[in-house]
Formats: structure tokens, C-alpha cells, sequence
């Protein structure tokens, strides 16, 4: 049965008074940069109000401010309601310390954990995902992180990308950290310092057990740190590692028999024919043990092929075969060969579902918010964490298919509506307000 729209947006109003209880979504403990003399907004107040303008699909800046006027959600020292300028977001976001923002990122991942929100969907262990994200173009270093580049006319700008990973067997595929790549080094580079981060933010946990990554990432040091915290790698395998693809070719490289036209190895497991745009798609999986420890990869058990066959079925044009190899520490029994392919096909879920959205729907590499400083990396957290909880509530608050079945922009208008119900309840918590003094 539809929920009925008094109902969600009771539901709505419920889950965001929730957590405004939280620690986790509340800012009052990030350090303010500024001399307090003369300051007029607590920086608590500010990144919550920012925080709550993006649950609501804000986009920049100037949106920020109107919807901080809209929705009534920055309150002044002096005890004032007030819009929020964006030109001191300009000022103070830029000298705002993201690691402090990372540790609220990490709260929140651990209050969804709590909640039984993360439990693994398709496979029969937490996925991983690490990928590169950039976070836009900046005529400035941005504090020092961002990639210098050169324009056609000579022209310098610098490129701000970060690492993400993304829990791709959750439910609602949330970020749970985010950490720049420093401006003299890569994705493969970047990598250790990323996982250091997630160990120590969840390696005491079972929120995951194995990391996918394309084969940007993959280097026997990065598997060798990924082996031994005891997690498993599933790593892309092309070019950068020629020997290791070379032999795993020369054992998987599906080969057909001439009279017969079948593979003279028969695949593990294939998927159904799917329809995808016009065409059918269908993906095969071959694995070998065979190259177990292979020199110095001591850690290697297997190497796997998923093959993807795109074809047009009308027969106009030839199938375009694409053939994925994957290095991985993983035990043979720990998946089958169905199991693999729904890996794979989950891998993609961090470009799909997470990045995909975030560009689609919050602009992030096209509209820039504020290109001064550390504020790229302050708003992608702030962005991500705001993403991570309209899942959330999507995913496990509002249960009916019609609910989730909503459009982003369904959802930010509701959740609009329930936000200003909220904050104009008597009963509800100021989410505005500065907090209590301490005893």
C-alpha cells in the first residue's frame, strides 16, 4: 500500500529530528580557524546549516545562503535568525580543518552501522570500493592539494581530486571516507594513506572484508598492505602489470573450437542475455589458481577473467567482446562463479550510484562552490555525508516501492517540507541553536 503523504512526511520528520540527536551531525566540536572577537555565526552553526542546505540539493553557495533564509537554519551569536551570507562562506570554509570533518563522516558511518543500515546485499561479505573522484578545476592550489595543469593557451589550473571509498554491498552504497591526493602524486600513490585512514577508522570492525579497485590502484605494495590487515583485493589487472597479465591470458584467454564454435574451456558461470539500451548483454567468468604466489606476489590465489559480450540483436553490428582480469588474495571457495560476476558488476556501483549522483545531482565536478583553500574537501565531505543519509532514509525509512522508487528532486522537496516542520515544532531540538553551555 502507497504511504500516504502526511505519513512520509512524519516518517521524514522523525528520521531528521533523530539525527539531530546525534553527535555525528552536529558540528559544534570542529575547531573554529578565526579569532572569536567579533565573530558573528559559530562555525557549528554554519556547517550545519551548509550541511542541511545540501539535504536539500543545494549546489552552491549563493543557494546555500538562500536556503539557510528559506528554511530559518543559521542563527546568529547575538541569538538572531538570519540568512547565512555566502560571502563568509567564502571567508571561513577555506581555513575550516577537513580531517575534522572526515572524523564526522566516520560518526556517521558508525551510527548507520549501528542502525543495521550497512548489512551486505549480493555477496556474503562487506565490498569495498576505492576509486578517484575529482572535485572540480580551481585557478589556485586549493591549501596546497590540488594538480597543477595547463589549458591549451598555456594557461595554468589546478585539479582537486580525492580517494573515495564506497560500501557498494550496502544497500544505499554510501561514501564512508574521503581523502585528498596530494598534488605530487597519483591514485596508486595515494592509496596507503587512504587505507591507513580506514583501518584505523573501521579495521576493528566487519564492515568490509574486501577492496575492489581498478587497475589504477594495483602494485604488489598496495596489495601487500591490503594482505596483510587481513582483508582480501580484488584488483584490476591491465598494462601497468605486463608480465602477471601476459600469463594470465596465456591461461584464461577464452579460446573457441573452430568446428564447433564453443569455448574449449567452458566458462565457471555465465549471467542471462540482459537488455541494456538497445542491446543484450551477457557476462561469463573464468578463474585459475594456477598462478598462486607467482614471484613475488606471495599473497596471489587467484586470477579471474569476466568476459562482457554486447551484441545488437537485430545483427547489424559485430558483438563487442570486453575482457576484465582481476588479481585477488581471495580463497578459491570464498565465491563462486555467479558470486564473481555479481562483484564485478557491483565494482561499478561507486561510478553509478555514489559519483553518478553527486555530479548529477549536486554538480560536483561542474559547479564550483568555493575555490579557495581547503573548502573543496570541506564541501565534498559535508556533500557526501548529505548523500549518505537521503539513502538512508530512502533505503530504509520510507519501506514502500512508490517511496523509493522517488526521483533526487522528489526526494530534496520533501525532505525540504519535513526539515521546515522540524525546525518550526515545538517540541523538536533547535537545530540552529548554539549548543548548551557545558557544566
Amino acid at each position: 500500500m502507497p504511504t500516504r503523504p502526511r505519513e512520509r512526511l512524519k516518517r521524514i520528520r522523525g528520521f531528521l529530528a533523530e539525527r539531530e540527536r546525534r553527535a555525528a551531525y552536529r558540528f559544534d566540536d570542529v575547531p573554529d580557524p578565526r579569532d572569536p572577537r567579533g565573530v558573528q555565526w559559530s562555525l557549528g552553526v554554519m556547517l550545519r546549516a551548509t550541511w542541511m542546505a545540501l539535504l536539500v540539493g543545494a549546489s552552491s553557495i549563493r543557494e546555500i545562503e538562500s536556503m539557510t533564509e528559506d528554511l530559518g537554519t543559521a542563527r546568529r551569536r547575538d541569538g538572531r535568525l538570519d540568512r547565512l551570507p555566502d560571502s563568509t562562506l567564502e571567508y571561513v570554509l577555506p581555513d575550516v580543518e577537513w580531517q575534522a570533518l572526515r572524523r564526522k563522516l566516520v560518526d556517521q558511518i558508525h551510527d548507520m552501522q549501528r542502525a543495521k543500515a550497512l548489512e551486505p546485499l549480493g555477496l556474503p561479505f562487506g565490498l569495498l570500493v576505492v576509486d578517484g573522484k575529482a572535485l572540480g578545476s580551481y585557478d589556485n592550489d586549493a591549501g596546497g592539494v590540488g594538480q597543477k595543469n595547463e589549458r591549451e593557451d598555456g594557461t595554468p589550473y589546478w585539479l582537486v581530486r580525492v580517494l573515495r571509498a564506497v560500501l557498494v554491498t550496502a544497500p544505499t552504497k554510501p561514501c564512508i571516507d574521503q581523502q585528498p591526493i596530494a598534488a605530487e602524486t597519483n591514485d596508486m600513490g595515494a592509496f596507503p594513506s587512504l587505507w591507513k585512514g580506514l583501518l584505523e577508522a573501521y579495521g576493528g570492525s566487519n564492515l568490509f572484508e574486501a577492496v575492489s579497485a581498478d587497475a589504477g590502484f594495483t602494485s604488489l605494495a598496495n596489495a601487500t598492505l591490503i594482505d596483510g590487515a587481513g582483508k582480501g583485493y580484488v584488483l584490476g589487472l591491465k598494462g601497468n602489470q605486463p608480465e602477471l597479465l601476459a600469463e594470465a591470458r596465456r591461461l584464461l584467454e577464452p579460446i573457441l573450437d573452430a568446428k564447433t564454435g564453443a569455448y574449449r574451456v567452458a566458462p565457471e558461470a555465465e549471467s542471462p542475455w540482459e537488455r541494456h539500451k538497445g542491446t543484450r548483454i551477457r557476462r561469463q567468468v573464468w578463474r585459475t589458481s594456477e598462478l598462486a604466489g607467482w614471484g613475488e606476489w606471495t599473497h596471489l590465489r587467484q586470477v579471474v577473467l569476466v568476459r562482457q559480450t554486447t551484441e545488437d540483436p537485430s545483427g547489424g553490428k559485430a558483438p563487442v567482446i570486453e575482457d576484465r582480469y582481476f588479481v585477488t588474495n581471495l580463497v578459491a571457495g570464498r565465491l563462486d562463479g555467479a558470486q564473481w560476476i555479481t562483484l564485478v558488476r557491483m565494482h561499478w556501483g561507486i561510478e553509478n550510484n555514489c559519483f553518478g549522483t553527486l555530479d548529477l545531482r549536486w554538480l560536483e565536478d561542474s559547479r564550483l562552490c568555493c575555490r579557495q583553500g581547503h573548502a573543496p574537501l570541506v564541501l565534498g565531505l559535508l556533500r557526501v555525508m548529505a548523500y549518505n543519509v537521503l539513502g538512508w532514509l530512502r533505503g530504509r525509512h520510507l519501506r514502500s516501492e512508490t517511496n523509493r522508487a522517488m526521483t533526487w528532486r522528489e526526494l530534496f522537496d520533501r525532505v525540504r517540507l519535513a526539515l521546515a516542520l522540524v525546525l518550526d515544532a515545538p517540541d523538536a531540538c533547535e537545530w540552529a541553536a548554539e549548543p548548551a553551555p557545558s557544566a
